[in-house]
Formats: C-alpha cells, structure tokens, sequence
C-alpha cells in the first residue's frame, strides 16, 4: 500500500515514518514530504503534483507550524501550511486523508494556532471526501528517530533539561489542566489506522478523534519530574511559579487512548524523564 507523510521530518512525521520502516517495510510504500529535509512545501502545487502521481491511498499531513510562537513569527507559512493546505490535500481524492489537529481547539483564549487549525477542521468537514481529523493532547516522549529529532520545547521535554541544567522547573501560578499524549500510543494508533486502511477500511466521511492519554495539570505534572529527576540524578529540583502565562490556559479532553490514565501513564512519564535524562547527558541534545 501507498502511503503519502508529510511532515516527514517533524517530531511526530518521522518517529511514524521509521516506525513503519523498521516494522512494515514490505507492506507500506512511503514517500515523505518535508520543507525543511528536501524543500517541499505541502501548500505548493508541485508538491500536490508529486503526490498525485505518487497515487496514495492514505495521506498523514503532519506538516505545520507547530505552536503559538512560531505562528505568530511567521503568520503566513501559518496560514499556508496549517489551515489552506489540508483543504487542497483532500482535493487529490485519495481514498483517506489523516489529518493532525489540535486539543488546544478548546482553548478559548486568542490563540493563533488553535484557530488555524480550527479554520481547517471546518473546510475539511465540508469537503465530501473520507477524513480523519485527530486533535492530539500536547507530546511527549522520545522519537525512534533518534535523538536529533526531539523537540525539547515541549512542556514535559523542557521541564526535565531545566531539572536537571538548572535544578528548577518554573511553571505557572495558575492551576492550569492540560491533555496528554504519549508519542507510543499516538504510533500505535497512526499504524492501526494504516492497517485499517489496507483492508479499505475507513471513515465514511469526516471522522473527528481526540486523542489523550491522559489529563493532568502542569504543577502535577512538573512535580512527578522534578522527584524522578531528583532520584535518576541525586540533586535536589525545585519548583519555582511565575505569574501569567499568556500563552498557556486550562482545558482537559475526556477522551483517551492507548491506555487508562493512572498508574499505566505515570510508569510511562517517568519513562520519558529518563529517556530525557539519558539524551541530555550523553551529549545527543538537539540545538
């Protein structure tokens, strides 16, 4: 079968794409698409082109610009690439488009990101045409594509290289919720939806999925790592709490995958902590 990645060489594009290398390469035929690895541009018509020839039967579009900050530094790529480009994607008529979305949808605050997303989500809804959209809780973990492929600005990634740099993890004041997803029960689902598809099994229109491993807040969060890297490296972290956090509100999903929230998810934190942990003093930090 014929798979179309964008966003290959994202956080998420290639831990699926090396994933489905290691593990079904005589069964996927994938082509990866990127702007930053080889220059192609999703919202381009070339790179349409490419994949129309290519005749895929599932497309993941993973490509974006990821986060409130980088949207606002480059609103137009935004634009292009988060909301216009998944439309003209699900113009192709491949079988089923995978679309990545947002659980910050549900954030009500201004944010840039979440709206983009949004926008797209409602284009797609109207398009006629199989689509799964899956609004993901924020990632964490380590991506099997090694560790130049990490993303440490994200919450949990960056709450463990301050631990263990600097000693302490500043959060918010404010008790804020969030949703999380493993990035190892995001790949199981993303391969079950390709084995799915194989068997022509898939969505008779547009399909919205959250995915969640599980809710926690930020504090509770931070205090799990800051007590796992306390015990992995023998110094103390505290917890320090700064006021206003523009960029960071509260909201929870229901919704889980992979696993039940509780023991299961916090076995697996504290995995990821010392999975940082290892990335960081073996000299692998990505710049």
């Amino acid at each position: 079968m014929r798979i179309v990645v964008t966003g290959s060489a994202g956080y998420i594009g290639s831990d699926f794409v090396t994933h489905l290398r290691d593990q079904y390469r005589a069964r996927f035929q994938v082509l990866e698409i990127d702007l930053a690895s080889n220059g192609e541009d999703v919202s381009s018509v070339e790179t349409r082109n490419k994949i129309e020839d290519f005749k895929p039967q599932i497309i993941f579009n993973f490509a974006g610009i990821s986060g409130e900050k980088a949207c606002r530094e480059r609103p137009h790529e935004a634009f292009l690439t988060d909301c216009l480009a998944p439309w003209r994607l699900a113009g192709l008529g491949v079988p089923l488009l995978v679309q990545a979305s947002t659980l910050s949808i549900l954030d009500k605050g201004d944010s840039r990101y979440a709206r983009y997303k949004g926008s797209a989500e409602v284009h797609l809804e109207t398009a006629g045409v199989p689509v799964l959209c899956l609004r993901f809780g924020t990632l964490l973990g380590s991506s099997a594509a090694g560790p130049e492929h990490m993303r440490w600005d994200l919450p949990v990634h960056k709450m463990v290289l301050d631990a263990v740099t600097q000693g302490v993890i500043t959060i918010p004041r404010e008790p804020l919720m969030r949703p999380w997803l493993l990035l190892g029960h995001l790949r199981r689902v993303l391969v079950g939806v390709a084995l799915d598809a194989e068997r022509s099994i898939v969505p008779a229109g547009f399909t919205l999925q959250p995915l969640v491993s599980f809710n926690a807040s930020l504090e509770q969060v931070a205090r799990r790592v800051a007590r796992r890297v306390q015990l992995k490296t023998g110094k103390p972290v505290t917890i320090d709490y700064a006021v206003g956090h523009k960029d960071l509100r509260s909201y929870a999903s229901p919704a889980v995958c992979g696993t039940t929230p509780g023991h299961c998810s916090q076995c697996e934190l504290e995995s990821v902590v010392e999975d940082c942990i290892t990335l960081y003093r073996t000299g692998t930090l990505a710049d």
